[in-house]
């Protein structure tokens, strides 16, 4: 995200616009300039712009970009290459991605939905096993197809220990139950809509509860529990 405060209204880029445009975000613009739109100088390489643009929030760089400017605006060569390694240096000492919930980066990450503009830089929609758990996410590769991005969480008629199970399904595995996710989420919302006609609702709560044993029987076949 980018966003520089100017007369009351703020500017914002998407990931793929803040690259191809080579913007820095607010929170590394100079200190002498802060808040109008800046773009990364030449000297900064692309493949340097494309790691900062990832940096999770909260890894502050504007000490470092102020010095840059300055180098770039007197021509100093020394300033401006050792400018860019401090740069490179604060990239590669950052953390990684980061759970979403939690903010842990000590255990493999899943994606639970997409929209780099919405997620931010650094962020993006991933979370830890313990995480998606407690919040009863879907993973992003099981959402069902007419609702696929936003961030998806299991009806209450998904029982917990499935929730569980679910998770530790590999992408191959989450692909494999996508099918039955897509019989259950139309079931499970219109038998949760107060609107819903009983006939109708009873008829949705019997289909959503077969795509659940469905459900069941697939984690039951692809990640059996220990000591079973």
């Amino acid at each position: 995200m980018v966003q520089a405060e100017s007369a009351g209204w703020s500017q914002h880029a998407c990931r793929p616009c803040l690259l191809a445009c080579r913007l820095i975000p607010v929170v590394h613009h100079p200190v002498s300039s802060w808040g109008e739109p800046h773009q990364w100088p030449d000297e900064v390489p692309d493949d340097l712009v494309v790691r900062l643009a990832d940096l999770a929030p909260g890894v502050t760089l504007q000490p470092v970009v102020t010095r840059l400017f300055r180098a770039v605006r007197g021509k100093a060569e020394h300033g401006i290459v050792a400018a860019v390694d401090e740069l490179r240096a604060a990239v590669d000492a950052a953390p990684g991605p980061l759970c979403m919930y939690c903010e842990t980066t000590g255990e493999p990450l899943i994606t639970v939905a997409a929209g780099e503009a919405s997620a931010g830089p650094g962020r993006g929609f991933q979370a830890c096993r313990g995480c998606m758990v407690e919040q009863r996410l879907v993973p992003f590769l099981a959402h069902p197809s007419s609702s696929r991005g936003d961030l998806h969480y299991w009806p209450e008629i998904v029982p917990t220990d499935l929730v569980r199970r679910l998770a530790d399904l590999d992408e191959d595995q989450l692909a494999d139950v996508q099918p039955a996710v897509d019989r259950l989420w139309p079931a499970a919302t219109l038998a949760a809509a107060q609107a819903t006609a009983d006939l109708e609702r009873d008829a949705a709560r019997a289909i959503a509860a077969d795509a659940v044993d469905v459900l069941h029987t697939a984690v039951r076949d692809m990640a059996p529990e220990a000591g079973t």
